[in-house]
């Protein structure tokens, strides 16, 4: 089963039979690295569990355009600005990339991607043998380092 992007019909993530995958806000399928986006992400439910992903830090940036105008972007909230301020600007995650390759864009801090999980029926945390910090910079490589995650916290217990 996929999940697909409502907006092209992309296939984004390929979900395992009997798994829910719950969008929280809007994702671009051409704008998938982590700096685009800020707060709860994502939910993935399966049986009694929930893990919810969240995009978390504080990005902030300067881009600077072929013409000198200058863009700064301070998103200290977890809001989303930097796809609010740029997402017109750099169309994909591979211009985000050049850009910062080629200096038109200065990071000075960025976010990445955590999960935790929650037991679905009563909302309570749960301990989890394993780090929540992700190393994945994209939602759609997140969602499936989560569903390794669960599988993995599924054979555990």
């Amino acid at each position: 089963m996929y999940d697909v992007c409502k907006e092209t019909g992309k296939k984004l993530i390929e979900l395992p039979l009997g798994w829910n995958l719950i969008w929280h806000q809007f994702i671009d399928d051409e704008h998938l690295d982590s700096d685009w986006y800020g707060g709860l992400i994502a939910e993935i439910q399966y049986e009694d569990l929930s893990a919810k992903i969240y995009a978390i830090g504080d990005v902030r940036v300067e881009y600077k355009d072929d013409s000198g105008n200058v863009i700064e972007v301070s998103d200290k909230n977890n809001e989303g600005l930097l796809f609010d301020e740029l997402g017109d600007v750099l169309k994909n995650d591979k211009e985000l990339r050049e850009a910062a390759n080629e200096g038109n864009l200065t990071y000075w801090n960025n976010n990445w991607f955590e999960f935790y999980f929650f037991d679905r029926h009563s909302g309570e945390g749960i301990e989890m043998p394993f780090d929540s910090l992700l190393d994945d910079s994209s939602v759609d490589e997140a969602i499936e380092s989560v569903i390794v995650a669960i599988k993995e916290y599924i054979a555990k217990r």
